[in-house]
Order: C-alpha cells, then structure tokens, then sequence
C-alpha cells in the first residue's frame, strides 16, 4: 500500500486516519472499493498489526468493500472509526479486536443493527444512525449513544420495544388489558424530525444527506401501541382521559402514600399510572420524562427509582 511516509525517531506511527481528502490506499484498489464492486485479482488488503487508532470514516466503504479489508489482525487496536460509511452491518472481524475499546458509527445512516463486539469494548457512538433497528450482544459495561436514531427499538439487555398485542399475555392481565381487540384499534400518528448534530450538514457524506433528506419527507407514521421494556420495568401509553377503575389508590398533591406489607406476602409487582396531557401541538417525535417514582422499603432500607422515558 502507499502509505504515507511519515517516520518519528525511525519508529512507524501507530496511527492511520483517513478522510474525503486523502487516500491511503492503493489508487486501483481504492476506486475498486468505492465503485462497490469485487475484484476478484484484488487481495485483502492488511494494515499493520501495531495499529492502535484507525480512521475510516467518510470513506464511502459499504459492507462488500470490508470483503477485501483485513482487521482481525490488529492485535493491539483500541480506536477504530467507521463513521459515515453506507455499511448495514458492522465488519465480522470485528469481534476479533481484543484490545478494542471504541466503535465510532456516527452517521452510518443505513446501518440496521450491531451485535457481537469484543468484551473489552466500553463506547459505542451510533448517533444519527436514523436506520437502526437492533443493538445486541454487548459487554455488560459497554456504553451507547444513540441520539437521532429514530427507529431503535431493542437494544439488549436494557431495552426492547414491541406492539402490545405481542406482549406476555400474564402482563396483560396485570394491567387489566386482556381485551387485545381494543388493543388492536389503538395507533399513533408520528413524524420524524431529524436534527443532525453538525453544525453544517453539508459537510456530511452526500448519501448522508440524502438519507436524512428522505426520512425528514416521510409522511407520517402510524404506530400501534407498544410495550417497553427496560430495566425490568414495563410500560405502556394509552389515550384515555381518566385513571383505570381498578386502580384502588389515587394520589393527590402531595403524592405520596405508604402501605404495610403482610407478613409472608409475596408482591408480584407495583403498578402506577399518569394521566397528562401534552401542552405541544407540533406532530413530531420528542423526547422527555415523566414524573419520577420513587419507592423505598423501610425495613429494609432498600431504594428504587424509575424515570419513565417517553417518546
């Protein structure tokens, strides 16, 4: 490959970014890769395994171009950014980077779903990534950022989102919502307002733009009710201007109440509901929070706290 010369006390760098202006590679395999065609007299193409950063966002690579690019040799990676590329899927040989600690996605804005990275991975940004779907398989410490991904629905173990006729029908009847044909008529009506995070989109990769161009001229979407799951909690929104009747405890300012538990009593769960309205008129998705609820068993000095997510 020609690569640039760069050279610090006869010592290679460590260290290759790449971007629109400058291309690393070699010019006839190069314009194979962005062309997204297979060469079949091409071969993998290997970077040195001393790489720890690796740069290759804005470089028009989809996933075939990562059929001729080798990376399950870099041993010692621990920084590799993909951003703005047309991949649906992140590389397989990804989950060979043992040493791998950030996975840089931003702006992918046709990748559906990421699974399978390597333990050691703690970051993961996958903001603007308006097309994903499905996040799984990450390690138990491993952190995500996920703004302006507007059709994420699971993201394991933390949450999953799913139309309410396909919920567990025991949690059904513990909010008393048996009747699945009611459940059936109920829909949303959402418009996707997506606000990039750059200060200037036209600096984004032209299918970037175009992609986020297309989802903003969306009509609007229609939605049946969903269940969310997060953190063990389930919830769910409805229309309706009152409480539930079988709700027997109804608070009002201050809202607080506390109850004794019956000794050798099992409580299968706590159920709360709000009613609100929404002061905003605009048609778009937003983000916010609910009314906390906080609970604490006195006895055993036991604390709970859930901040309710709603879009």
């Amino acid at each position: 490959m020609d690569l640039p010369g760069k050279i610090a006390d006869g010592i290679g760098m460590n260290q290759i970014v790449t971007s629109k202006h400058v291309l690393p590679w070699h010019p006839v395999q190069w314009s194979w890769l962005r062309k997204e065609k297979v060469c079949r007299r091409i071969s993998p193409i290997s970077f040195p395994a001393s790489l720890v950063t690796l740069g290759l966002s804005d470089c028009n690579l989809a996933d075939n171009a990562f059929l001729h690019v080798d990376l399950s040799k870099l041993n010692v990676l621990k920084d590799l950014n993909l951003s703005g590329n047309p991949i649906i899927y992140p590389p397989e040989s990804i989950i060979h980077l043992s040493r791998l600690e950030k996975l840089s996605l931003t702006s992918c804005t046709r990748l559906k779903s990421i699974s399978q990275l390597p333990n050691g991975v703690d970051t993961v940004d996958a903001n603007d990534c308006i097309s994903l779907e499905k996040v799984c398989g990450l390690p138990s410490s491993c952190g995500v950022l996920y703004i302006n991904c507007a059709n994420l629905i699971e993201m394991d173990p933390y949450f999953k989102l799913e139309p309410l006729e396909n919920v567990n029908e025991e949690i059904l009847r513990y909010l008393s919502l048996s009747n699945l044909e009611m459940i059936r008529n109920v829909a949303f009506r959402l418009r996707f307002d997506i606000e990039t995070l750059y200060s200037n989109p036209m600096e984004l990769p032209k299918f970037v733009q175009n992609d986020m161009t297309n989802i903003r001229c969306l009509p609007p979407k229609r939605l049946p009710a969903q269940g969310f799951y997060c953190n063990g909690v389930f919830s769910t929104f409805l229309l309706s201007e009152h409480m539930p009747s079988w709700f027997n405890t109804k608070l009002s300012e201050p809202f607080h109440s506390s109850f004794m538990v019956p000794v050798n009593h099992q409580i299968c769960g706590l159920s709360f509901c709000f009613v609100y309205t929404c002061s905003e008129s605009k048609e778009i998705v937003s983000e916010g929070f609910l009314l906390c609820i906080s609970i604490t068993n006195l006895s055993r000095i036991m604390n709970w706290k859930q901040d309710p997510l709603f879009i």
